[in-house]
C-alpha cells in the first residue's frame, strides 16, 4: 500500500460529488486512503500492500481484523450528513467449509498507518507500521492486541456477509452516519474503521475484500450531505476614519480587512461612490486613488470562493480646497456685465459643445459626453434622432468620470466633404495595433491602460443630411490611456484647416503616475500625452497611414512625436479659436492650486508638470503636488506662463470659451467668456470673462445676478459668433437635467 503523499494525491482525484436534480444534497464518493489487516497468528507483521485485506479466523487459527479509513476533507465544513453506505467486495473466500457471519463496523480512536508489506500472512513490520501488536511500531502498541481496545465499544454498522465469490456487500445506517458527521466537524479524530467478524471463534471465518490496491471492488464509501449555507465574508475599512477631513488633492490609501468564516476571501473590490477604483485578490487589502475637493462615500467590497459579497461600511470623507494667496492675491470680483442664459435644448446627459457646419444651415451640432450627437436647427429646436449614437463604443461610466464622447468637428470643407470627426473613450482593442501606430503605452509589469482615446471620421448620410451613416466610420488613431482622467477631448478645425486635438498628461496626479515617463509626460516630446496634436484629415502619410503630418508642424523632423503641435499642457480639456484673427485659447484644467488660460503658440511649452499656471510645482521631493518658491529641477528657458489665472479659492476646475465676436452683446464684444465648472460638493458654476487688461472678472445672471446652478461642462459658437453654454446637475455622464443655453443680452448692473 502506497505512502502518504500518494494517499493524498490519490484521494484528490478519486472524489466524485453531485448534485442531484431539485434537490440541495450533494454525494460524494470516496475511495479508501488507507486499509490493511493484523493477525494474531503473525502477531508482528503487517500487510499493508495487500490486495485485500481480511477479517475473521482462518484455518490455522489466527484471527484477522481490518482496518480502512477514508479523507473527508472534500467535504465542506459545516455540511450535515443524512447517509453513508460502506460497500466491500468479497474476493477471499476459505475453500474448504466457510463459516458464514455478521461482521461489524466499530470507529477507531486512534491513529494507525497502513504500511507496505504485502502477503496472505503480510511481513515482518518495519516502524511506524501497524500489526496485531502494534498501531505504530516502534512508537505506540494498541492497548490491548488486536486494535478492539482502542475502537468504540458498540458497532456503528453491520451485515451479514455469506459465500458467494466478488460479491459485494453494504454497510449503512444511524452509526455510520455519526461517524461521518463526527469526522466531518473534526477530522482530527478521523481513525476510520475496524472490521471484525463476529464468528472469531469459528475456523473458516474469515473474508477476504478487494482493497484499494486490488482493483476493482475496492472500498467505496457514499456519502450524502446537505453543504451548509456559506458564510458571507465579513470587511471593513480600516483607514481612512469616518469623516476625515482631507486637503485636495488627497492621495488617499483605502484599507480594509476581510475575512471568511467558512472559506477565502477571493477579491476584494474598493468603490468611490459607485466607481471601481481598485481591486485585490490577496491580503493585505489596499489601494489607492487621488480624490479632489468635495465629499466622498468609500466603501470595500469583499467576495468569498463561494460568490458572495458583503459591502462595508461606508466611510464618508470630505476633501477640502487650500487656497493659495501668492502669486495670485486678487480674488475675481463681479464685472458690470449682466447677461441672461436663454434655454435652448433641455433634457440631455452631459452636453460638452457643438460644432457648425459650413454649408449655410446655421444648423448645431452638439455632442453629448453620455455618447449621442444631436441636431439643434438655427431655430433652437433639437430633432428627435440624434445625429449620431456611440454609446456601444464607449467604456462603462463611474459615479463622476471624465471619459466618453468628448469632442466632435465637423469639416472645414463640410459643403463638399461632409465628414464629422469624433473623440471618444473605448475599451482596449489589442487587435487594432494598425491605428494605435507610434501611441503605444507600456505599462509597468501587472498593470494595464484604462482605456484607449478614439479619433474617427463618419460620413453624413447621403440620403438624410441630419444623420451620419453608422457603417461609413474610419479609424484615424487610436491612443492607449494610462489612467480614466485627464483625458482632454475637444477637436477643432482650425483656420488653416487642420485638425487640432487636446490630450491630457494621462491621469492621476502630479503626472507621475503608472505609465508616466520620469519627469512627466506633458514635458516629453517622446510622448503624445499633455499635449496638443496637429494633423492633416485629408493626407495620409502618417505612420498608421490615415492622416498627414503638417509639414510645419513645430518638431517634424526632430526626435519627438511629429503630430505635436504645443506641450506641456495638464489637461487642456477645452480649447477654441478666435473667429477673428484665428488666437488659439486653452483652458487648461489644474492641479492643486491654479487654473489657467492660456493663448497658445506653435511649438510653445506651457510649463506642466515644472509649473502650475504661473506657479513653480513640484513633483519630486516629499513637497510633492505643491507650489513652491522656486524650480525643484532644472527648468526650460522657454516656459510660457498663463495670459490668466485663479486659484481654488475661486473655482476647481477651468472650462474654456470662446471670443465673443456676436453682435447681440456689444459690451462683450472681442472678450474672452470661459467659466469654472464649479464644486464637487455642489453644481456651482460660475461664469467670467477676461476684461480689455486680462484680468478676470465674473459674469452677472440676470437682473438678480442668481447662481449658475448648476456644473459647467462647455461652451460654443455658432455661425453668427454668439455664444452657448453646457451645464447639468448630474454629478456623472448621466440623467437628463442636461442643458444648453444661449447667452442673450440683458440690462447692465448700475453701480
Amino acid at each position: 500500500m502506497k505512502s502518504h503523499t500518494h494517499i493524498l494525491l490519490g484521494i484528490l482525484s478519486t472524489v466524485v460529488l453531485s448534485w442531484p436534480v431539485c434537490s440541495h444534497a450533494a454525494v460524494a464518493n470516496l475511495n479508501a486512503v488507507e486499509d490493511t489487516f493484523i493477525n494474531s497468528g503473525s502477531a508482528g507483521n503487517n500487510a499493508g500492500a495487500t490486495g485485500w485485506f481480511d477479517a475473521g479466523r482462518d484455518g490455522a487459527g489466527g484471527i484477522r481484523r481490518g482496518l480502512l479509513r477514508f479523507d473527508l476533507s472534500s467535504l465542506p465544513a459545516g455540511s450535515t450528513v443524512t447517509s453513508a453506505t460502506l460497500q466491500l467486495t468479497a474476493v477471499k473466500i476459505p475453500g474448504n467449509g466457510p463459516v458464514n457471519s455478521t461482521f461489524d463496523l466499530f470507529r477507531m480512536l486512534a491513529a494507525w498507518k497502513e504500511g507496505t508489506k504485502s502477503g496472505n500472512n503480510g511481513a515482518a513490520a518495519t516502524a511506524g507500521e501497524t500489526t496485531w501488536n502494534a498501531r505504530l511500531l516502534g512508537t505506540a502498541n494498541w492497548t490491548s492486541p488486536g486494535a478492539k481496545s482502542n475502537a468504540v465499544a458498540t458497532a456503528s454498522a453491520s451485515t451479514a456477509v455469506g459465500s458467494t465469490d466478488n460479491a459485494k456487500y453494504s454497510w449503512t445506517g444511524s452509526g455510520l452516519v455519526a461517524d461521518v458527521q463526527l469526522w466531518v466537524n473534526d477530522p482530527t479524530q478521523n481513525f476510520g474503521w475496524l472490521l471484525t467478524s463476529r464468528a472469531e471463534a469459528s475456523s473458516r471465518s474469515v473474508r477476504g475484500f478487494t482493497s484499494r490496491q486490488g482493483g476493482a471492488g475496492a472500498p467505496l464509501l457514499t456519502v450524502v450531505y446537505t453543504p451548509a449555507p456559506n458564510v458571507p465574508p465579513t470587511v471593513s475599512i480600516t483607514s481612512p476614519t469616518d469623516g476625515a477631513a482631507l486637503v485636495s488633492p488627497a492621495n488617499v490609501t483605502i484599507q480594509a480587512e476581510a475575512a471568511d468564516k467558512d472559506g477565502t476571501v477571493t477579491k476584494v473590490e474598493f468603490f468611490n461612490g459607485a466607481e471601481l477604483v481598485g481591486s485585490i485578490d490577496t491580503a493585505p487589502y489596499s489601494t489607492t486613488v487621488t480624490l479632489y475637493p468635495g465629499t466622498y462615500t468609500l466603501t470595500a467590497v469583499a467576495t468569498d470562493n463561494a460568490g458572495d459579497a458583503t459591502t462595508s461600511a461606508a466611510v464618508t470623507v470630505t476633501v477640502e480646497t487650500t487656497p493659495i494667496t501668492d502669486p495670485i492675491p486678487e480674488p475675481i470680483v463681479k464685472g458690470d456685465l449682466t447677461i441672461e442664459l436663454q434655454p435652448v435644448v433641455t433634457g440631455l446627459a452631459a452636453p460638452l459643445g457643438l460644432a457648425v457646419p459650413d454649408d449655410g444651415s446655421k444648423r448645431m451640432l452638439v455632442y453629448d459626453q453620455a455618447g449621442l450627437a444631436w441636431v439643434v436647427t438655427s431655430a433652437g429646436g433639437r430633432l428627435p434622432t440624434p445625429l449620431l449614437d456611440v454609446r456601444s463604443r464607449l467604456v462603462p461610466f463611474g459615479n463622476y468620470d471624465e471619459r466618453g464622447l468628448l469632442g466632435l468637428a465637423t469639416h472645414p470643407d463640410f459643403a463638399n466633404h461632409p465628414l464629422v470627426y469624433t473623440y471618444t473613450s473605448e475599451p482596449i482593442d489589442v487587435n487594432d495595433v494598425n491605428t494605435v501606430a507610434d501611441f503605444v503605452n507600456v505599462m509597468p509589469e501587472g498593470v494595464v491602460n484604462n482605456h484607449q482615446s478614439v479619433v474617427a471620421e463618419w460620413r453624413i448620410d447621403p440620403n438624410d443630411p441630419n444623420r451620419v451613416d453608422p457603417n461609413s466610420r474610419r479609424e484615424i488613431l487610436r491612443i492607449d490611456k494610462p489612467q480614466s482622467n485627464h483625458n482632454g477631448g475637444t477637436l477643432r478645425f482650425g483656420p488653416d484647416g487642420l485638425l487640432y486635438i487636446a490630450l491630457g498628461d494621462g491621469g492621476r496626479a502630479n503626472d507621475v503616475a503608472a505609465g508616466h515617463v520620469p519627469g512627466g509626460n506633458a514635458q516629453s516630446l517622446q510622448r503624445v500625452y499633455g499635449k496638443l496634436l496637429r494633423i492633416d484629415v485629408d493626407a495620409n502619410d502618417s505612420l498608421n497611414g490615415q492622416y498627414g503630418i503638417p509639414k510645419d508642424n513645430p518638431f517634424v523632423g526632430l526626435d519627438a512625436v511629429q503630430e505635436i503641435y504645443a506641450y506641456g499642457l495638464r489637461n487642456p480639456f477645452t480649447f477654441s479659436f478666435d473667429s477673428n484673427n484665428g488666437d488659439l485659447y486653452v483652458g487648461d484644467a489644474g492641479q492643486n492650486n491654479i487654473e489657467e488660460v492660456d493663448l497658445i503658440v506653435k511649438g510653445g511649452n506651457y510649463g506642466w508638470n515644472i509649473k502650475e499656471g504661473s506657479c513653480w510645482f513640484d513633483s519630486v521631493t516629499a513637497n510633492i503636488g505643491k507650489v513652491v518658491t522656486g524650480p525643484v529641477r532644472p527648468a526650460p528657458p522657454d516656459l510660457i506662463d498663463p495670459i490668466a489665472e485663479y486659484d481654488h479659492g475661486e473655482g476647481a476646475v477651468v472650462i474654456g470659451g470662446f471670443v465673443y465676436r456676436g453682435t447681440q452683446i456689444p459690451a462683450l464684444h472681442g472678450l474672452y467668456v470661459f467659466g469654472d465648472w464649479g464644486s464637487f460638493a455642489a453644481p456651482s458654476a460660475r461664469l467670467f470673462y477676461l476684461d480689455p487688461d486680462r484680468v478676470i472678472r465674473e459674469l452677472r445672471i440676470g437682473a438678480a445676478d442668481r447662481p449658475a446652478g448648476f456644473w459647467l461642462r462647455g461652451f460654443g459658437e455658432d455661425a453668427d459668433g454668439e455664444l452657448y453654454v453646457f451645464g447639468s446637475t448630474e454629478l456623472g455622464p448621466r440623467g437628463d437635467t442636461g442643458v444648453m443655453l444661449k447667452i442673450v443680452p440683458n440690462l447692465p448692473v448700475t453701480p
